[in-house]
């Protein structure tokens, strides 16, 4: 019993690790982008980098001076010619990028049939992944500048324009929730400014569950994409050896 208990208590508390959000905090303030991860307690990036023990003046001092390389001799005429290639060597190197060419095609193709099946594959979970994602605190503060009133004016109906559609794109995949946005127009000036933060958070349970139910699609979709691809082969041996002894 005292096992069980045990094993209880971890599967229990891995369960609320898994329930408990990654926080991420985006900003870009006075042209400076910031970035910060955390969950729980811990700070995922930016990572503390440990401080480096500054030189003294002794070890500065007591560096060994590097030899300078000898200097490489330059090519004389002879040398510098390319080396001449064959006819016959021309002709194979040809034949082999052509017959590259259908290598790649090849390849090329299989990657385009292996897409179509992770989209197909990631329609459902990839739903799933999005709802485990909020992005809330909206903050976004534009001044929209320029010496030509007429410019700025267009300018400042283009940047409403376009952060107002922005924000209703990603309401149709993410649970979102602004704290103000603030657009200005400022005559006879250059100088604009963007400044914009949000916080963004994910649960690491449904994103575990989204992926685990992706790559369980797959695997089913490639395995009959694997069995159809099978079937048609021994389905065109029959028929070319049948042609074969009708022959």
């Amino acid at each position: 019993m005292l096992a069980l208990y045990i094993i209880g208590g971890i599967i229990l508390f891995i369960a609320i690790l898994l329930h408990c959000p990654v926080r991420a905090k985006i900003s870009y303030i006075d042209k400076q982008f910031d970035l910060s991860v955390k969950y729980l307690f811990f700070t995922l990036y930016p990572l503390k980098q440990k401080e480096q023990p500054e030189e003294t003046e002794e070890q500065q001092g007591g560096e060994e001076k590097t030899e300078e390389p000898p200097k490489e001799e330059q090519p004389t005429e002879e040398q510098s010619e390319p080396p001449q290639i064959p006819v016959k060597e021309k002709k194979k190197k040809e034949k082999l990028t052509a017959e590259e060419k259908e290598e790649r095609k090849k390849e090329l193709l299989e990657k385009i049939e292996l897409v179509k099946i992770i989209l197909k594959s990631a329609s459902k979970g990839l739903k799933k992944l999005l709802s485990a994602i909020k992005i809330y605190d909206i903050a976004v503060d534009i001044d929209v500048a320029d010496e030509d009133a007429c410019n700025a004016a267009i300018n400042y109906g283009r940047m409403n324009a376009a952060v107002y559609n922005f924000i209703s794109f990603l309401r149709t995949f993410f649970t979102i929730s602004i704290e103000h946005i603030n657009i200005s127009c400022i005559y006879n000036s250059n100088e604009s400014k963007y400044n914009a933060a949000c916080n963004i958070h994910a649960i690491p349970s449904t994103i575990l569950s989204a992926a685990l139910i992706i790559g369980t699609k797959f695997l089913f979709l490639y395995q009959k994409k694997k069995r159809a691809d099978k079937k048609a082969l021994k389905k065109l041996q029959k028929e070319l050896k049948k042609q074969a002894v009708k022959a």
